[in-house]
């Protein structure tokens, strides 16, 4: 970063506001213009002080981060962080969140207590990430949507409705349906930052033809992955739950790997094996799915990588094409971070780049043929 990027922090807890504050000014890429203890304060301040970018409490008294968060897209395109509850219900808030337009979020669990040392790290990467894939977000998307669904506010409407779906605008090419002789025996999705809800677009385009197992991997805590499952199979006519170990596959459905842990396949790849692994860095990884994938079904598996920091799903995307595999890409347009998608497309693992839009039709293409 060449210059100092401005945060606004919003939280109703001073201590917890405080420690946030605290954090960000120890790095020298950051300054803290300002702070807010609501959602009103933060829109008025976002007005004035015209931040880089916000670290936005989940709950706060008369207004709450999602309602904020709305608002503030409304008026102008900023990446939103969302400070969030590791708890059941504050995942599904965090997920109504994503869809508001919250570019990313960090859990207020334990180990990222206030005291926390851990904390430092996991919010000043957060920062990182978000600034420096700033040119890559689909700011215009999350304004657009946000227009659309705001309102005047009152206390017992700020919330997100499950039953509401936010279609996204981004533009996209028609695609040519060829024929060919690729039949995937199994289908792994991969994605990070911006994933959760590229993924619900893609599961709420899929069919019954897509008539085997579907395998989601994406970078997520533990408490997050069951709540997301819930989601998506509400989203998707296709039965959706979170994997567990010890679990045959069937076909037709889709399996979201759990939080903390690795997905891989045993028993000739007919069964789901849920594996602790502290040695990786993502967990769940990609790559250990898609090889595990590859061990099992060499020749017949269909990847698609989707937005997300980092390079996970690289190496597995590599080995997939070596025996034969298809892999798809999301297009650097509809991604909110290109960098997973580009270090597959950097190395050639890929067959096709394609819009988010696009993905699903394409997906249940191979099943029409």
């Amino acid at each position: 970063m060449d210059t100092v990027q401005k945060v606004l922090v919003v939280d109703d807890s001073g201590f917890f506001r405080r420690r946030i504050i605290d954090i960000i000014e120890k790095d020298s890429r950051f300054t803290v213009v300002g702070f807010a203890a609501n959602g009103l304060e933060a829109i008025a301040k976002t007005k004035l002080l015209n931040p880089d970018i916000i670290t936005m409490d989940q709950e706060m008294p008369g207004m709450d981060g999602i309602a904020a968060t709305k608002a503030i897209l409304a008026i102008r395109s900023i990446p939103i962080l969302m400070l969030s509850s590791l708890t059941f219900q504050g995942a599904r808030t965090t997920l109504d969140a994503l869809e508001a337009g919250v570019v990313d979020f960090l859990p207020k669990n334990s180990e990222h207590s206030p005291s926390s040392t851990t904390l430092d790290f996991a919010l000043i990467q957060k920062l990182e990430q978000l600034i420096h894939s700033r040119p890559k977000l689909n700011f215009t998307n999350y304004a657009s949507m946000a227009n659309q669904r705001i309102s005047s506010f009152t206390a017992t409407n700020s919330a997100y409705k499950d039953s509401e779906k936010i279609q996204p605008s981004i533009s996209s090419r028609k695609i040519q349906k060829t024929t060919n002789n690729f039949h995937p025996q199994i289908i792994v999705i991969g994605a990070s930052t911006g994933g959760p809800i590229a993924v619900q677009r893609i599961a709420e385009s899929l069919s019954k033809p897509c008539n085997v197992p579907i395998l989601i991997v994406q970078h997520m805590p533990a408490l997050f992955t069951g709540p997301y499952a819930l989601r998506l199979g509400s989203r998707c006519e296709l039965p959706v739950q979170e994997a567990k170990d010890g679990e045959f596959l069937q076909a037709g459905h889709v399996y979201v790997a759990p939080g903390g842990k690795q997905l891989k396949l045993n028993t000739h790849g007919k069964k789901i094996s849920i594996e602790e692994d502290e040695s990786q860095l993502y967990r769940p990884s990609v790559d250990e799915t898609l090889l595990s994938a590859n061990d099992h079904y060499a020749g017949a598996v269909l990847a698609i990588i989707l937005t997300g920091m980092g390079s996970d799903g690289r190496v597995g995307a590599q080995k997939l094409r070596e025996k034969g595999s298809k892999i798809l890409i999301q297009d650097e347009a509809s991604c909110v971070v290109f960098g997973m998608p580009q270090a597959v497309m950097k190395v050639g693992a890929y067959d096709e780049i394609l819009s988010l839009e696009d993905i699903g039709e394409r997906i249940c293409a191979f099943y029409k043929n």
